[in-house]
């Protein structure tokens, strides 16, 4: 059985692909934005089908693309912050992670 999602995890998750939230070019393939984006919703899916370690995966390579483009701080990139750090403490918290996941998300 997997654990439940607390509410302001998935309100998080819900405001990440609304339209107000979303850069508005963020969806086109050569956008700065585009990679994170795709990173973001790989997160979500592999949450949801209980794909753990390949969502600690993606946690890592969004939160280096964050780093490597240093994005201006706008809403999106705030609410992704706040998302990947209470993702990582859910799947640390329930102990939804193999070792060698743990061990490399805490290094972040």
């Amino acid at each position: 059985m997997k654990p439940t999602l607390n509410s302001e995890l998935w309100e998080l998750i819900e405001r990440l692909n609304t339209k107000e939230t979303l850069p508005e070019t963020g969806l086109r393939r050569n956008s700065i934005y585009y990679p994170l984006i795709s990173y973001i919703n790989h997160t979500i899916a592999l949450l949801l089908s209980g794909s753990y370690d390949e969502a600690a995966l993606f946690i890592r390579r969004a939160r280096r693309e964050m780093q490597a483009r240093n994005f201006e701080r706008t809403e999106y990139i705030l609410i992704c912050q706040t998302y990947l750090s209470q993702l990582q403490a859910y799947l640390k918290k329930n102990k939804l992670l193999s070792p060698i996941w743990e061990e490399w998300l805490n290094e972040e």
